[in-house]
């Protein structure tokens, strides 16, 4: 006659063994869970891995969950569900170009060319690649004037100032340069204007291309030497 060994059971949900010898298991069919007593006297349930693509009902602590959808690794902690490897954890990829494929917020790269690292960002917009550790300096001045970095801040140049209308850099004050020749075209492409309290000048011979103007503001001079 076959004897049937019996473990210590219960069918209600969540229900817990009270007391348990060591090496005595326990079974609650109704959670699947099993039990035994550790060497702290304390009464802990094998842990439970799950596969499917919502999260285990009734978990306990140190279950685990594979999310079958997302392919997302969980082991249950402190009352929730810890994502703790898959597709939403943050990778670190190393290369010339930046990542393109399976990106979430958080992801690291190094750029082997230029030895930069940047974090993948969302900044509430859009998704972008943001520089870790760039010094950025405040910029304070006037409109159009060129920025120089003094002590890690911007700040104007009274004598550098971008002509936006004119497409021009304007130089104000002296010019020196340690070249002893100065180099300028032969042939003038674009219409131009020598502006009122301006004189200019060209090394020649200077040609001026077909459907081009040259205008000499009145007051002002335009020298070929």
């Amino acid at each position: 006659m076959a004897n049937t060994i019996k473990l210590k059971n219960s069918g209600t949900s969540t229900n817990v063994p009270s007391s348990l010898e060591y090496g005595e298991i326990a079974i609650n069919y109704a959670d699947g869970k099993l039990f035994y007593k550790d060497s702290n006297a304390s009464i802990v349930h094998i842990n439970n891995i799950s596969v499917s693509d919502a999260a285990p009902s009734s978990p306990q602590e140190g279950d685990m969950w594979f999310e079958s959808d997302t392919t997302d690794f969980h082991v249950y902690y402190d009352g929730v569900w810890v994502d703790v490897g898959g597709s939403s954890v943050a990778n670190i990829s190393v290369g010339s170009n930046p990542p393109s494929a399976d990106l979430v917020n958080g992801d690291l790269w190094f750029d082997s060319d230029t030895a930069k690292t940047y974090i993948y960002y969302n900044d509430g917009t859009s998704y972008q690649w943001i520089e870790i550790g760039a010094v950025s300096a405040a910029a304070s001045g006037t409109d159009g004037s060129v920025q120089l970095s003094t002590g890690g801040t911007f700040d104007s140049s009274a004598n550098l100032v971008w002509d936006d209308a004119n497409s021009q850099l304007e130089i104000a004050g002296n010019v020196q340069t340690s070249s002893p020749i100065y180099l300028n075209g032969q042939t003038v492409t674009a219409n131009f204007t020598v502006p009122t309290g301006y004189n200019g000048m060209s090394a020649g011979p200077v040609t001026v291309a077909n459907g081009v103007t040259v205008t000499v503001t009145s007051g002002c001079e335009w020298s070929v030497v």
